[in-house]
This record gives structure tokens, C-alpha cells and sequence, in this order.
């Protein structure tokens, strides 16, 4: 559909991030360790959690295009200023402005997809479209994580962070072509606080959005801590940063590959089969021995967490009403926010105190509870 080409434009180059693949190990040469690094995983979520739902309403009542617009200034400035940080301190600045894309990001561009296709009446196909638009922002992950790897080498770490302004110049431009689905505009005539309060209704009192809120919410934990938190899995290895930046490209190809597994996840069977084998792979984590096995654990952890995220995001905009799809969305965000912040500080703690595969079994206990949840969902319906 030619309409999403500027939105699909636009994901793909605030995908192109040079500096992800290699973060953590530039965080370690400015002072941080597993303790710092949980804690700043939960001040980036803390951030997004502050921003998270008033961000939805605001794209439900203002603009989607103006929120990932404020999105990609968001990562912008975080980038920046990643790149001159030389301290904790700064850097906690750098995660603060990450943490507000995010929250921008979270539901928006999920919502006019399914906008758009409502308004031709082809909403059957959205998994399809959801699909497509993973893919390519995973590419745009894959190929700058790579590249990453090889700047960071070439020319330093810092450089990764900078070099990421240009691709995110690019990505405002195509923001600004989308245009907008008519139901945007549906809400200005109802006051905030009513808007708000049919929010929240709509995404936590529908019976039939229980179980797929609580998946949700735990599954979107563990992809989170994983996204967070996967380089120090490989980091105690000593790999070099050529390989740092494949492995996370490795990583990456999770979020562009989920659109695809989520189709093959449309029966609850290869649900409970995925969840078991990403049991088996986390526990590996818990004693594997060399950077390679465990980046290829963490992608099996990572893409059935990616996949089912996805799935489940798709049967959840079923459920939304339009206008109140990327604020309800939003608020779900929060939620996961809310019990994430607390989990990745316990994390990083057994981290650091033992070390990174101890601490593994809270993610063996995160999938546990998700594949209750699925099957305990199934038997409700």
C-alpha cells in the first residue's frame, strides 16, 4: 500500500543505529558495570514510563506523524549525546532521551498501519503489514550493527553514535510525507480527561483482553531485558568489536524476523512449543561456555519473545477501537514499564553480586509464566 511507504521509509532509518550493537562495551570503558548498566536500563524505562501513555493520547488527539517526529528527535539527542558522554552521569542523560523515543515510538506506528488499512477495509491483512514493517526495520538493524562493529574499530566507539545523526536526518524527512489516517483527527472534540478515562477502560476492562495483556506484558519483559542486555551475555568472552557488532547483528535479525514467526505462531500448539524451546535455550545460558553459543541461545530467546510479542500486539489491535488505539496501546506500555523497572534492577543486582548467567533464571522463570498464561488463556476460551 503506497501510503505506508513513507511510514516503512521513515522506520527503516531510526532503525539504522550504529551504536547499539556495541553499547554496552563502550559503557564499560566510561565506568559502568552489570549494577550500572541495570540501573541504566530501569532510568531509560523509568523515562519511557513517565511519557508512555500521555504520548498515545497525544497521537490519538494531536498528530501519529508529529509523535514519531518527536520520536526520532528523541533518539537523535540521545545519540549525540551518548557520543560526547564521558561519565555515568551524562550518559543516565543519553538513556533519559532514549527512553522518551520509545515511549513516542510504542503503539504509533502500529496504530496507523491498522489505521490505514481500516479506512480500505482490509484490516484481515495486518499481521501481514505488522510483518513487513518488522522486516524492515530489521534489516536497517541488522546492516547498521554490522557496520557498527566496523566504525567502531575504524574509527573509534564514539564515531558510531555520530555517524547515527545522518540516517536519523533522513527519517525526519519521510515522517513528514505520511499522511494521515482521517480517524487521528475523530478525537478533538472529546476532553482529555474523558479521553484519558476511556483509555484506560478500553484497554484493561475488555474480559477478553486478560490473558493476552498478561503474555504481554511478561513476554515483552523478557524481550526487553534481552534488546537490553544481551551483549553482556558474550561480553565476558573478550570477543573483538568486529565481532561485537556481528553478534548484535545477530540480535537484530529477532526483531526483523518476528513479523515472520509470528504468522507461524497462529496456532496455540507452536505457541507452547516456541515458549518450551526458549525454556531450553535460556537455561543453556545459565552454564553455556563461549560468545557464539551464547549469541546463538539469545537468538532463540530472542526471536520467540519477538515473535509472540508481535502476535500478540496483532490480536490485541482487534480488540481497540480506533481512537483509542495508540493511547490504549500506550497505556499497556506502561504496565510492561511498571514490572520491568523493578525486574531489570533485581537482574543487573544478581549480576553483578554472582554473575550474568545466575541471573539468567529470572528470564527461565519470565518465559515459565508466559507459557502458564497462554495455556491457562487457551483453556478460557
Amino acid at each position: 500500500m503506497k501510503r505506508l511507504i513513507p511510514l516503512y521509509a521513515g522506520l527503516f532509518f531510526t532503525g539504522f543505529v550504529f551504536w547499539y550493537s556495541i553499547e554496552k562495551a563502550f559503557m564499560l570503558t566510561i565506568g559502568f558495570d552489570s549494577a550500572t548498566i541495570a540501573l541504566m536500563a530501569a532510568v531509560l524505562y523509568g523515562a519511557s514510563l513517565l511519557i508512555e501513555t500521555p504520548s498515545g493520547i497525544l497521537a490519538d488527539r494531536w498528530s501519529r506523524k508529529g509523535v514519531l517526529i518527536l520520536a526520532t528527535l528523541s533518539l537523535g539527542a540521545s545519540s549525540a549525546i551518548g557520543g560526547i558522554s564521558h561519565d555515568i552521569s551524562l550518559y543516565m542523560l543519553s538513556a533519559v532521551f532514549w527512553g522518551l523515543f520509545n515511549a513516542f515510538l510504542s503503539g504509533t506506528s502500529d496504530s496507523i498501519i491498522y489505521d490505514v488499512l481500516a479506512e480500505s477495509r482490509t484490516t484481515n491483512n495486518y499481521r501481514a503489514y505488522l510483518s513487513i514493517q518488522k522486516i524492515i526495520s530489521g534489516v536497517a538493524l541488522v546492516a547498521s550493527s554490522v557496520i557498527g562493529g566496523y566504525i567502531s574499530t575504524g574509527i573509534g566507539m564514539r564515531a558510531s553514535y555520530l555517524c547515527t545523526l545522518a540516517p536519523l536526518s533522513i527519517a525526519l524527512v519521510c515522517f513528514l510525507l505520511i499522511k494521515e489516517p482521517r480517524v487521528c483527527n475523530e478525537t478533538a472534540d472529546i476532553k482529555v480527561i474523558e479521553h484519558t478515562r476511556n483509555t484506560f477502560r478500553v484497554a484493561f476492562k475488555n474480559p477478553q483482553l486478560t490473558f493476552i495483556l498478561l503474555s504481554l506484558i511478561c513476554i515483552g519483559v523478557v524481550g526487553s531485558a534481552i534488546a537490553e542486555m544481551y551483549q553482556l551475555w558474550y561480553l565476558p568472552f573478550h570477543p573483538s568489536l568486529e565481532q561485537i557488532g556481528i553478534m548484535g547483528g545477530l540480535m537484530m535479525c529477532t526483531w526483523g524476523l518476528s513479523g515472520t514467526i509470528s504468522m507461524y505462531l497462529s496456532r496455540k500448539s507452536r505457541v507452547y512449543a516456541s515458549l518450551l524451546l526458549a525454556i531450553v535455550a535460556s537455561v543453556l545460558l545459565t552454564f553455556i561456555q563461549g560468545a557464539w553459543l551464547a549469541a546463538i541461545c539469545l537468538f532463540i530467546v530472542g526471536i520467540i519473545a519477538q515473535g509472540l510479542h508481535t502476535a500478540l500486539t496483532s490480536d490485541l489491535h482487534h480488540h481497540l477501537p480506533s481512537r483509542y488505539r495508540a493511547g490504549a496501546s500506550s497505556a499497556i506500555g506502561t504496565i510492561t514499564c511498571l514490572a520491568y523497572i523493578p525486574i531489570i534492577l533485581l537482574f543487573g543486582y544478581v549480576a553483578n553480586a554472582a554473575n550474568i548467567f545466575v541471573a539468567t533464571w529470572i528470564i527461565v522463570l519470565l518465559i515459565g509464566i508466559t507459557l502458564v498464561t497462554e495455556f491457562l488463556g487457551t483453556k478460557k476460551t
